[in-house]
Protein backbone atom coordinates (compact mmCIF):
# COMPACT_ATOMS: atom_id res chain seq x y z
CA UNK A 1 0.00 0.00 0.00
CA UNK A 2 1.12 3.16 -0.90
CA UNK A 3 1.14 6.70 1.06
CA UNK A 4 0.69 10.17 0.33
CA UNK A 5 3.21 12.49 0.76
CA UNK A 6 0.60 15.51 0.95
CA UNK A 7 -0.33 14.25 4.69
CA UNK A 8 0.87 10.89 5.40
CA UNK A 9 -2.41 9.04 4.45
CA UNK A 10 -2.75 5.20 2.57
CA UNK A 11 -3.34 5.66 -0.79
CA UNK A 12 -6.33 3.70 -2.11
CA UNK A 13 -4.96 0.10 -3.50
CA UNK A 14 -6.24 -2.31 -5.99
CA UNK A 15 -7.29 -4.36 -3.31
CA UNK A 16 -10.22 -2.13 -2.62
CA UNK A 17 -10.70 -1.08 -6.06
CA UNK A 18 -12.05 -4.96 -6.43
CA UNK A 19 -13.49 -4.62 -3.27
CA UNK A 20 -15.89 -1.31 -4.62
CA UNK A 21 -16.83 -3.51 -7.36
CA UNK A 22 -18.16 -6.51 -6.03
CA UNK A 23 -20.02 -4.32 -3.99
CA UNK A 24 -21.36 -2.20 -6.81
CA UNK A 25 -21.99 -5.66 -8.93
CA UNK A 26 -24.32 -6.99 -5.98
CA UNK A 27 -26.12 -3.42 -5.91
CA UNK A 28 -26.77 -3.71 -9.82
CA UNK A 29 -28.10 -7.78 -9.54
CA UNK A 30 -30.31 -6.56 -7.00
CA UNK A 31 -31.83 -3.51 -8.60
CA UNK A 32 -32.02 -5.76 -11.61
CA UNK A 33 -33.93 -8.39 -9.53
CA UNK A 34 -36.06 -6.08 -8.13
CA UNK A 35 -37.26 -4.25 -11.53
CA UNK A 36 -37.12 -7.93 -13.41
CA UNK A 37 -41.19 -7.27 -14.25
CA UNK A 38 -41.15 -3.28 -13.76
CA UNK A 39 -38.56 -1.68 -14.88
CA UNK A 40 -39.41 1.51 -16.80
CA UNK A 41 -39.51 1.46 -20.88
CA UNK A 42 -37.21 2.76 -23.17
CA UNK A 43 -38.87 5.59 -25.23
CA UNK A 44 -38.38 5.86 -29.04
CA UNK A 45 -37.76 9.14 -30.50
CA UNK A 46 -40.79 11.28 -31.64
CA UNK A 47 -41.61 14.16 -33.62
CA UNK A 48 -45.10 15.35 -31.95
CA UNK A 49 -44.14 17.57 -29.54
CA UNK A 50 -40.79 19.08 -31.92
CA UNK A 51 -43.07 22.28 -31.76
CA UNK A 52 -44.03 22.16 -28.13
CA UNK A 53 -43.31 24.68 -25.64
CA UNK A 54 -40.58 24.60 -23.76
CA UNK A 55 -41.38 24.07 -19.78
CA UNK A 56 -37.78 23.70 -18.04
CA UNK A 57 -34.53 24.26 -19.66
CA UNK A 58 -31.21 24.43 -18.09
CA UNK A 59 -27.38 25.42 -19.69
CA UNK A 60 -23.71 24.83 -18.37
CA UNK A 61 -20.20 25.63 -19.94
CA UNK A 62 -18.36 22.49 -20.87
CA UNK A 63 -14.98 23.56 -20.75
CA UNK A 64 -14.63 24.16 -17.41
CA UNK A 65 -10.81 23.26 -17.13
CA UNK A 66 -7.94 24.58 -18.98
CA UNK A 67 -4.89 23.32 -17.39
CA UNK A 68 -2.81 20.73 -19.70
CA UNK A 69 -3.07 18.36 -17.32
CA UNK A 70 -6.75 18.70 -16.65
CA UNK A 71 -7.58 19.23 -20.54
CA UNK A 72 -8.02 15.13 -21.54
CA UNK A 73 -10.08 14.09 -19.39
CA UNK A 74 -12.24 17.38 -19.82
CA UNK A 75 -12.17 16.32 -23.54
CA UNK A 76 -13.22 13.01 -22.38
CA UNK A 77 -16.35 14.44 -20.93
CA UNK A 78 -17.14 16.37 -23.33
CA UNK A 79 -17.22 13.33 -25.67
CA UNK A 80 -19.13 11.50 -23.46
CA UNK A 81 -21.77 14.24 -23.85
CA UNK A 82 -21.72 13.94 -27.13
CA UNK A 83 -22.33 10.51 -27.18
CA UNK A 84 -25.28 10.24 -24.47
CA UNK A 85 -26.80 13.65 -26.30
CA UNK A 86 -27.20 11.53 -29.44
CA UNK A 87 -29.10 9.08 -27.33
CA UNK A 88 -31.16 11.00 -25.18
CA UNK A 89 -32.38 13.86 -27.90
CA UNK A 90 -35.70 13.82 -29.26
CA UNK A 91 -36.91 11.05 -27.14
CA UNK A 92 -41.01 11.51 -26.28
CA UNK A 93 -42.32 9.99 -22.81
CA UNK A 94 -46.40 9.58 -22.72
CA UNK A 95 -48.37 10.84 -20.21
CA UNK A 96 -47.83 9.07 -16.92
CA UNK A 97 -45.16 6.52 -17.79
CA UNK A 98 -41.40 6.89 -16.23
CA UNK A 99 -38.63 8.16 -17.61
CA UNK A 100 -35.35 6.31 -16.52
CA UNK A 101 -31.87 8.12 -17.60
CA UNK A 102 -30.22 4.62 -17.17
CA UNK A 103 -32.76 2.46 -19.01
CA UNK A 104 -32.52 5.25 -21.46
CA UNK A 105 -29.31 5.56 -22.15
CA UNK A 106 -27.75 1.53 -21.58
CA UNK A 107 -24.67 1.29 -19.79
CA UNK A 108 -21.01 3.32 -20.84
CA UNK A 109 -18.81 1.49 -22.85
CA UNK A 110 -15.98 1.42 -25.16
CA UNK A 111 -17.88 0.08 -28.28
CA UNK A 112 -20.79 2.56 -27.68
CA UNK A 113 -18.12 5.15 -28.15
CA UNK A 114 -17.55 6.27 -24.56
CA UNK A 115 -14.07 7.28 -23.59
CA UNK A 116 -12.45 8.26 -20.04
CA UNK A 117 -13.52 11.46 -18.28
CA UNK A 118 -13.48 12.73 -14.50
CA UNK A 119 -16.35 11.21 -11.91
CA UNK A 120 -16.17 11.02 -8.40
CA UNK A 121 -15.76 7.95 -6.86
CA UNK A 122 -15.54 7.27 -3.01
CA UNK A 123 -14.82 11.14 -2.91
CA UNK A 124 -12.03 11.74 -5.23
CA UNK A 125 -11.76 12.84 -8.57
CA UNK A 126 -10.72 9.82 -10.87
CA UNK A 127 -10.66 8.92 -14.57
CA UNK A 128 -13.74 6.70 -15.58
CA UNK A 129 -15.05 5.35 -19.20
CA UNK A 130 -18.44 7.86 -19.32
CA UNK A 131 -17.33 10.07 -16.91
CA UNK A 132 -18.51 13.18 -16.63
CA UNK A 133 -22.76 12.74 -17.03
CA UNK A 134 -23.27 13.94 -14.40
CA UNK A 135 -23.12 17.26 -15.74
CA UNK A 136 -25.97 15.86 -18.08
CA UNK A 137 -27.95 14.60 -15.24
CA UNK A 138 -27.57 17.90 -12.91
CA UNK A 139 -29.15 19.98 -16.01
CA UNK A 140 -31.93 17.43 -16.36
CA UNK A 141 -32.60 17.65 -12.89
CA UNK A 142 -32.75 21.32 -12.79
CA UNK A 143 -35.27 21.72 -15.97
CA UNK A 144 -37.39 18.75 -14.85
CA UNK A 145 -37.93 21.05 -11.59
CA UNK A 146 -38.52 24.08 -14.08
CA UNK A 147 -41.17 21.72 -15.92
CA UNK A 148 -43.20 20.79 -12.85
CA UNK A 149 -42.15 17.39 -13.48
CA UNK A 150 -42.31 14.31 -10.62
CA UNK A 151 -38.84 13.56 -9.21
CA UNK A 152 -39.20 9.68 -8.96
CA UNK A 153 -35.53 9.19 -8.08
CA UNK A 154 -32.51 11.33 -7.63
CA UNK A 155 -29.56 10.91 -5.73
CA UNK A 156 -27.27 13.69 -5.01
CA UNK A 157 -23.02 13.75 -4.69
CA UNK A 158 -21.23 12.40 -1.51
CA UNK A 159 -18.87 15.18 -2.06
CA UNK A 160 -19.77 18.64 -3.12
CA UNK A 161 -17.47 20.25 -5.79
CA UNK A 162 -16.75 23.79 -5.44
CA UNK A 163 -18.76 25.69 -7.64
CA UNK A 164 -21.12 23.67 -8.68
CA UNK A 165 -24.51 23.34 -8.77
CA UNK A 166 -24.20 21.17 -5.58
CA UNK A 167 -23.83 24.06 -3.40
CA UNK A 168 -27.77 24.96 -3.97
CA UNK A 169 -28.46 21.27 -4.09
CA UNK A 170 -29.52 21.30 -8.04
CA UNK A 171 -26.86 18.58 -8.28
CA UNK A 172 -27.55 14.67 -9.66
CA UNK A 173 -25.96 11.96 -9.85
CA UNK A 174 -25.37 8.85 -11.14
CA UNK A 175 -23.51 5.48 -11.41
CA UNK A 176 -24.71 2.60 -13.41
CA UNK A 177 -27.90 1.14 -12.84
CA UNK A 178 -28.67 1.31 -9.75
CA UNK A 179 -27.97 4.85 -8.88
CA UNK A 180 -30.64 6.71 -10.94
CA UNK A 181 -32.81 9.08 -12.56
CA UNK A 182 -36.16 9.57 -13.23
CA UNK A 183 -38.89 11.30 -13.93
CA UNK A 184 -42.62 11.50 -14.73
CA UNK A 185 -45.74 13.64 -15.38
CA UNK A 186 -49.36 13.63 -16.10
CA UNK A 187 -48.72 15.09 -19.64
CA UNK A 188 -46.22 14.24 -22.55
CA UNK A 189 -43.03 15.70 -22.88
CA UNK A 190 -40.39 15.57 -25.07
CA UNK A 191 -36.59 15.79 -24.07
CA UNK A 192 -33.79 17.87 -26.13
CA UNK A 193 -30.48 17.73 -25.64
CA UNK A 194 -27.88 19.84 -27.80
CA UNK A 195 -24.08 20.65 -27.34
CA UNK A 196 -22.87 23.92 -29.13
CA UNK A 197 -19.14 25.25 -28.97
CA UNK A 198 -19.36 26.19 -25.96
CA UNK A 199 -22.30 25.08 -23.66
CA UNK A 200 -24.08 21.71 -23.24
CA UNK A 201 -27.99 22.62 -22.93
CA UNK A 202 -31.08 20.71 -21.75
CA UNK A 203 -34.96 21.70 -22.76
CA UNK A 204 -38.12 19.89 -21.96
CA UNK A 205 -40.96 20.85 -24.02
CA UNK A 206 -44.59 20.26 -23.82
CA UNK A 207 -47.46 20.43 -25.88
CA UNK A 208 -49.86 21.47 -22.87
CA UNK A 209 -49.90 25.59 -21.92
CA UNK A 210 -47.85 25.24 -19.10
CA UNK A 211 -45.05 28.18 -18.70
CA UNK A 212 -41.64 27.28 -17.34
CA UNK A 213 -41.61 27.91 -13.34
CA UNK A 214 -38.62 29.08 -10.95
CA UNK A 215 -36.44 26.77 -9.89
CA UNK A 216 -37.94 25.88 -5.80
CA UNK A 217 -35.39 26.80 -2.93
CA UNK A 218 -33.92 23.46 -2.25
CA UNK A 219 -32.19 23.41 1.26
CA UNK A 220 -28.81 23.27 1.48
CA UNK A 221 -26.92 19.94 2.33
CA UNK A 222 -23.36 20.05 3.55
CA UNK A 223 -20.75 18.25 2.28
CA UNK A 224 -17.21 17.76 2.09
CA UNK A 225 -15.40 18.54 -1.05
CA UNK A 226 -13.90 15.63 -2.79
CA UNK A 227 -10.55 14.31 -1.08
CA UNK A 228 -8.63 14.21 -4.08
CA UNK A 229 -8.10 15.13 -8.17
CA UNK A 230 -6.05 12.17 -9.73
CA UNK A 231 -4.79 14.95 -12.17
CA UNK A 232 -3.72 17.34 -9.49
CA UNK A 233 -3.05 15.35 -6.62
CA UNK A 234 0.62 13.84 -7.76
CA UNK A 235 0.51 10.94 -6.38
CA UNK A 236 1.50 8.80 -9.58
CA UNK A 237 1.76 5.65 -7.39
CA UNK A 238 -1.94 5.09 -6.76
CA UNK A 239 -3.72 3.11 -9.40
CA UNK A 240 -6.30 5.09 -10.31
CA UNK A 241 -4.17 7.93 -11.64
CA UNK A 242 -4.31 8.14 -15.94
CA UNK A 243 -0.51 7.31 -16.08
CA UNK A 244 -1.28 3.85 -14.47
CA UNK A 245 -4.28 3.04 -16.60
CA UNK A 246 -3.57 5.02 -20.18
CA UNK A 247 -1.19 7.10 -21.98
CA UNK A 248 -2.45 10.40 -20.63
CA UNK A 249 -0.66 12.94 -21.33
CA UNK A 250 -0.98 16.88 -20.81
CA UNK A 251 -2.49 18.72 -23.92
CA UNK A 252 -4.60 21.67 -24.90
CA UNK A 253 -6.14 20.28 -28.18
CA UNK A 254 -5.89 20.14 -31.88
CA UNK A 255 -7.14 20.74 -34.85
CA UNK A 256 -9.04 18.10 -37.82
CA UNK A 257 -9.25 18.64 -41.29
CA UNK A 258 -11.81 16.63 -42.58
CA UNK A 259 -11.40 16.72 -46.79
CA UNK A 260 -12.65 15.52 -49.89
CA UNK A 261 -12.22 16.81 -53.11
CA UNK A 262 -8.63 18.79 -53.61
CA UNK A 263 -8.99 22.22 -54.72
CA UNK A 264 -5.62 24.29 -54.88
CA UNK A 265 -6.76 27.57 -52.66
CA UNK A 266 -7.96 24.89 -49.96
CA UNK A 267 -5.03 23.12 -49.88
CA UNK A 268 -2.89 26.11 -49.16
CA UNK A 269 -5.55 27.98 -46.78
CA UNK A 270 -5.30 24.20 -44.67
CA UNK A 271 -1.44 24.03 -45.04
CA UNK A 272 -1.22 27.80 -43.30
CA UNK A 273 -3.79 27.04 -40.60
CA UNK A 274 -2.21 23.46 -39.26
CA UNK A 275 0.30 23.22 -36.71
CA UNK A 276 1.74 19.91 -35.34
CA UNK A 277 -0.36 17.72 -33.55
CA UNK A 278 -3.38 18.28 -36.38
CA UNK A 279 -5.23 15.43 -37.61
CA UNK A 280 -5.70 15.30 -41.51
CA UNK A 281 -8.47 13.23 -43.02
CA UNK A 282 -8.22 12.56 -46.50
CA UNK A 283 -9.75 10.79 -48.93
CA UNK A 284 -6.91 8.76 -50.09
CA UNK A 285 -3.19 9.36 -50.93
CA UNK A 286 -3.45 11.32 -53.98
CA UNK A 287 -0.09 10.93 -55.54
CA UNK A 288 -0.03 7.09 -54.50
CA UNK A 289 -2.83 6.22 -56.53
CA UNK A 290 -2.20 8.66 -58.95
CA UNK A 291 -5.40 10.81 -58.16
CA UNK A 292 -5.08 15.13 -58.60
CA UNK A 293 -8.28 15.30 -57.42
CA UNK A 294 -7.09 13.87 -54.38
CA UNK A 295 -3.42 14.93 -54.00
CA UNK A 296 -3.65 17.16 -50.73
CA UNK A 297 -0.48 18.69 -49.48
CA UNK A 298 -0.32 17.69 -45.55
CA UNK A 299 2.55 19.81 -43.63
CA UNK A 300 5.00 17.98 -41.67
CA UNK A 301 4.03 17.36 -37.97
CA UNK A 302 -0.05 16.56 -38.75
CA UNK A 303 -1.02 13.29 -38.51
CA UNK A 304 -2.83 11.69 -41.68
CA UNK A 305 -5.76 9.16 -42.27
CA UNK A 306 -6.34 7.89 -45.51
CA UNK A 307 -10.46 6.68 -46.12
CA UNK A 308 -9.52 4.64 -48.81
CA UNK A 309 -11.68 1.63 -48.93
CA UNK A 310 -14.78 3.90 -48.69
CA UNK A 311 -13.82 6.01 -51.58
CA UNK A 312 -12.58 2.75 -53.52
CA UNK A 313 -15.97 1.72 -52.77
CA UNK A 314 -18.30 5.10 -53.40
CA UNK A 315 -16.00 5.78 -56.93
CA UNK A 316 -17.23 2.42 -58.02
CA UNK A 317 -20.28 2.75 -57.43
CA UNK A 318 -20.39 6.26 -58.78
CA UNK A 319 -19.34 4.45 -62.17
CA UNK A 320 -22.20 2.60 -62.08
CA UNK A 321 -24.75 5.61 -61.88
CA UNK A 322 -26.52 7.66 -64.89
CA UNK A 323 -25.19 10.95 -65.77
CA UNK A 324 -28.39 13.00 -64.17
CA UNK A 325 -30.76 12.31 -61.77
CA UNK A 326 -32.20 11.82 -58.81
CA UNK A 327 -30.97 8.78 -58.34
CA UNK A 328 -27.25 10.07 -58.70
CA UNK A 329 -27.97 12.67 -56.68
CA UNK A 330 -28.98 10.37 -54.14
CA UNK A 331 -26.20 8.22 -54.63
CA UNK A 332 -23.70 10.96 -53.77
CA UNK A 333 -25.09 11.96 -50.93
CA UNK A 334 -25.34 8.49 -49.30
CA UNK A 335 -21.24 8.17 -50.34
CA UNK A 336 -20.55 11.62 -48.51
CA UNK A 337 -22.59 10.05 -45.16
CA UNK A 338 -20.62 7.59 -45.49
CA UNK A 339 -17.12 9.30 -45.63
CA UNK A 340 -18.10 11.42 -43.18
CA UNK A 341 -19.29 8.61 -40.70
CA UNK A 342 -15.45 6.85 -41.55
CA UNK A 343 -14.26 10.29 -40.63
CA UNK A 344 -16.30 10.54 -37.48
CA UNK A 345 -14.92 7.13 -35.88
CA UNK A 346 -11.67 8.86 -36.18
CA UNK A 347 -11.77 12.29 -34.53
CA UNK A 348 -9.54 11.85 -31.55
CA UNK A 349 -12.01 13.87 -28.42
CA UNK A 350 -9.05 16.08 -27.89
CA UNK A 351 -10.08 17.66 -31.01
CA UNK A 352 -11.07 20.68 -30.29
CA UNK A 353 -11.18 22.55 -33.84
CA UNK A 354 -13.09 21.17 -36.96
CA UNK A 355 -12.28 21.92 -41.12
CA UNK A 356 -14.79 20.37 -42.98
CA UNK A 357 -15.38 20.64 -46.29
CA UNK A 358 -19.14 21.85 -46.94
CA UNK A 359 -20.22 18.46 -48.65
CA UNK A 360 -19.54 16.36 -44.91
CA UNK A 361 -21.05 18.85 -42.98
CA UNK A 362 -25.00 18.36 -42.93
CA UNK A 363 -24.14 14.10 -42.02
CA UNK A 364 -21.45 15.30 -39.22
CA UNK A 365 -24.01 17.68 -37.86
CA UNK A 366 -26.44 14.95 -37.69
CA UNK A 367 -24.22 12.57 -35.79
CA UNK A 368 -23.52 15.48 -33.22
CA UNK A 369 -19.47 15.44 -33.81
CA UNK A 370 -19.86 18.96 -34.04
CA UNK A 371 -21.23 19.69 -30.69
CA UNK A 372 -18.16 21.62 -27.84
CA UNK A 373 -15.88 22.33 -30.99
CA UNK A 374 -15.14 25.36 -33.31
CA UNK A 375 -16.10 25.08 -36.98
CA UNK A 376 -14.45 26.60 -40.34
CA UNK A 377 -15.79 25.27 -43.57
CA UNK A 378 -14.23 25.35 -47.09
CA UNK A 379 -17.37 26.45 -49.15
CA UNK A 380 -16.93 24.46 -52.51
CA UNK A 381 -20.75 26.15 -53.88
CA UNK A 382 -23.57 28.84 -52.86
CA UNK A 383 -24.82 27.88 -49.82
CA UNK A 384 -27.88 29.64 -51.09
CA UNK A 385 -31.01 31.25 -49.26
Amino acid sequence: MGRDERDGSELPTRWQGLIFGFKASVFRARRSLLEWRSRPPRHPVGGELVEGSILGQARAALWSQWSEAEFPLTAGKVENLRVSARALHGVEVPRGEVFSFWRQLGRTTQSKGYTAGRELREGCMVPNVGGGLCQITGLLYQAALKAGLTVVERHAHSRLIPGSMGEQNLDATVFWNYVDLRFQADFPWRLEVQLDATDLEVRIKAACGRVEVPLPQQAAISREAPSGDCLTCNQTGCFRHPSATSNHAPAMGHSAFLLDAHWPEFDQWCAGHSREGDQWLTPLDGRRWRKPNYAWNAPDGVKVHFATLPVLIRSFRQRRLPVQGAVRQAALLKGDEQLAKYYAARISPECRHLVVAQNLLPHLWRMGILGGRTLDVLMQRSAGL
